[in-house]
């Protein structure tokens, strides 16, 4: 027969209140070393490659681009959100000065928002201190150590903001929150097209169980918000034409890793069960937490204080890469820890608002990217959540026992997210994407151009400058550059408008469309000058010969590629 557990703790109104107290103090100074240790992290690394591509699709939107009939990447509806930052600091810099920098402030200014999106929303469920370490952890989480506003990042924000908002809605019916809800479902699609399964599937999982009479409302508000942003986006097709929609497909069908069949999704969980750290001792863990709710608070306790060991163990070994498998771990524990949070009402409310709907875009999310099962985590992160918020609620359970317990229990409410926090922020500073070094080899800050600001190894901050020194002189400000795959950061290098169907094109390979390519050339805007990395000169790319063809011809060779300019 089940034991049930004691009653709330035996403390005085008024050591409770000072208790409360010192919990507030404590998580405003977690949530305060948080955003020291991002903005210090923000400073470091110097990337060409992807999150370049990012700043980049806003920046050609700066400069004028069309969207989709210039641009091809759908990425570039990720793009729209970055554009008024892109926009200000051309504007206060005159150039692209220092941008990169910008726009990593922006992507944490946009984690604060989810984070206080996520507080508003939790500080329901296990109090203000508590809910502000949640929330703390949304400042920690950039995917792929990536600081931007790119499709992943916004996704994941837009994902986790409608989530608890929608959970929050389910205890406490505000119609008017479901409006806000459906646009930020919508816009989590719209920046990552298959999430909109996900959004269908959340509509499934909140609305059929419940009563006919309770639906029409909140249901019609939602759709109301989806609905509005399907319109903008609708319109920006319409006045671009069908015919631009076209190429974006055909540009997308370059890239043939993503998406995939049932085996892939089979391929995901493998990946995960085997390369996940300590994912069996986490796993146990929270089973043994389950277990032992059933019998005595101080045994919860313990078993808590176990559950925060094996993420305490997690910190030494992260890294970009593993961090996104601890939070997927994190994220399908929650049902583990369910009967240990009490509450049925709320947990009912986390799980079919939060958990099972993240669960379900993690699984899209893994599935349909080439990532696979690292990008299971961009859908898993409100999972996540969800789960300290039950690590969170048992503590709470667990402090029976007099002052001593509930010292203990206020304690390890504020350690649960801090650690998860805390081997986020280590996996953050270990990996540097694009810079493949450490932080003590990063000891040379860029001193001009968009990536001025920002602590590099010696050897790029010397490539950079060769760059400036013998290429920007021969650039001249009518001049409309190409730069070839894997260096979507030479556009912003350049400043200029970009000529090119995409600023990030595929590599040349089976399957790859280059008259794309050419056929922007020939209706749209013709390249003065093209940027030619190393590797695309190795690989027989058939544009080489095309601009050979046109008269193009070397007028600088540097480290990070040659200059072509054609003949007048």
């Amino acid at each position: 027969m089940q034991r049930p557990l004691p009653s709330p703790p035996a403390t005085s109104p008024r050591t409770g209140r000072a208790l409360e107290r010192a919990s507030l103090v404590a998580a405003v100074a977690l949530a305060l070393a948080t955003v020291v240790l991002v903005l210090d992290r923000l400073r470091y690394g110097v990337d060409f490659t992807d999150e370049a591509f990012y700043t980049a699709l806003p920046f050609r939107l700066a400069m004028g681009a069309v969207p989709f009939r210039d641009e091809n990447s759908l990425g570039l509806l990720a793009g729209f959100f970055g554009l008024p930052v892109v926009q200000a600091s051309l504007w206060w810099h005159g150039s692209t000065e220092g941008l990169m920098l910008v726009m990593r402030h922006s992507h944490l200014a946009f984690t604060a928002a989810v984070g206080g999106v996520v507080w508003f929303a939790a500080r329901h469920w296990v109090g203000p201190a508590s809910a502000l370490a949640v929330a703390a952890v949304a400042l920690t989480f950039s995917p792929f150590t990536i600081h931007g506003l790119s499709y992943n990042t916004l996704a994941c924000g837009f994902l986790t903001m409608a989530l608890f908002l929608a959970a929050r809605a389910r205890q406490a019916p505000a119609t008017g929150r479901w409006f806000t809800i459906g646009v930020l479902l919508a816009l989590a699609s719209a920046v990552y097209p298959t999430l909109a399964v996900g959004a269908v599937a959340f509509v499934a999982i909140s609305f059929v169980p419940r009563p006919p009479w309770t639906l029409r409302r909140p249901l019609l508000r939602l759709l109301a918000g989806g609905l509005a942003v399907i319109a903008a986006v609708s319109l920006l097709v319409v006045a671009v034409g069908m015919e631009s929609v076209r190429e974006v497909a055909a540009y997308m069908s370059a890239f043939q890793a993503q998406g995939g069949g049932a085996g892939k999704l089979v391929r995901v969980a493998a990946d995960f069960v085997r390369l996940t750290p300590q994912l069996g001792a986490l796993v146990a863990s929270a089973f043994i937490a389950a277990c032992f709710a059933r019998l005595d608070a101080r045994l919860l306790g313990a078993a808590l204080v176990l559950v925060c060991a094996v993420l305490w163990q997690m910190i030494e070994g992260a890294n970009g890469t593993s961090t996104l498998y601890i939070v997927t771990a994190v994220a399908v524990i929650a049902p583990l820890l369910a009967p240990a949070a009490g509450d049925r009402e709320t947990v009912r409310a986390l799980m079919r608002g939060i958990w099972w709907p993240s669960i379900t875009c993690a699984l899209i999310t893994g599935w349909s990217s080439s990532n696979g099962a690292t990008n299971a985590s961009i859908g898993a992160f409100p999972a996540a959540l969800c789960t300290l918020l039950f690590l969170q609620m048992a503590w709470r359970r667990s402090a029976a026992h007099g002052v001593a317990f509930d010292v203990v229990s206020r304690v390890g409410a504020l350690a649960a997210p801090a650690l998860l926090g805390a081997v986020l922020l280590t996996g953050d500073a270990k990996d540097y994407y694009g810079d493949p070094a450490q932080r003590q080899a990063l000891t040379q800050r860029v001193t001009w151009g968009p990536y001025k600001g920002l602590f590099t190894t010696p050897e790029r901050a010397r490539a950079l400058e060769e760059f400036r020194v013998k290429v920007l002189p021969q650039v001249r400000s009518d001049d409309r550059p190409v730069v070839f795959d894997a260096l979507p950061g030479g556009y912003l290098l350049f400043g200029l408008p970009a000529a090119t169907n995409s600023v990030w094109l595929p590599p040349a390979g089976p399957g790859v469309d280059r008259s794309l390519t050419v056929g922007y050339w020939d209706r749209r805007m013709a390249p003065t000058i093209a940027f030619i990395t190393p590797k695309t000169a190795r690989s027989g790319d058939p544009l080489l010969e095309i601009l050979a063809r046109r008269g193009f011809e070397p007028t600088a060779k540097v480290e990070l590629g040659t200059l072509l300019r054609r003949k007048d």
